[in-house]
């Protein structure tokens, strides 16, 4: 596809597509739907409890960018209440599946000591995992911490 050119996006359309996706057991639209619902875009009202519910029905299939999304919102107290073991446990299993945000977010919460024991070695290991793959913040943070 050309960039630029196509079908005009549009927000509220996605909404709709992403609905009828969802009630069909899609895991990415339950997802995309969730975060819809969090940032209040495509005409629906921000609603933070409502997109932690879509995260949860994709994360019940093992999608791992909405066990992440769900253990950030946990993380910060985001429509449930705030639950770093929780989040933790979230993580981990994105993490297990390779998701490199998730290792990052793991090496977070072993350097500041949330939901766990604070342990500097579990932290560089965590980040040089998601780094490996790529992600930015994660290298970042092995520079700072080495």
């Amino acid at each position: 596809r050309i960039p630029d050119e196509g079908v005009e996006q549009s927000d509220k359309d996605a909404v709709v597509w992403y609905t009828k996706a969802a009630e069909q057991g899609s895991y990415r639209s339950q997802m995309s739907l969730g975060n819809m619902y969090l940032e209040g875009r495509g005409g629906l009202p921000k609603d933070p409890k409502k997109a932690v519910e879509f995260y949860q029905l994709s994360a019940d299939q093992g999608y791992s960018v909405a066990l992440d999304n769900l253990g950030l919102q946990y993380a910060a107290g985001v429509g449930v209440d705030k639950d770093y073991k929780k989040a933790m446990e979230l993580f981990q299993l994105a993490a297990e599946q390779g998701y490199a945000a998730s290792q990052y977010n793991i090496g977070v919460f072993y350097n500041m000591g949330r939901g766990v024991k604070k342990d500097m070695k579990k932290a560089l290991h965590w980040w040089k995992l998601a780094a490996d793959q790529g992600n930015e913040l994660a290298a970042e943070a092995l520079e700072a911490n080495q």
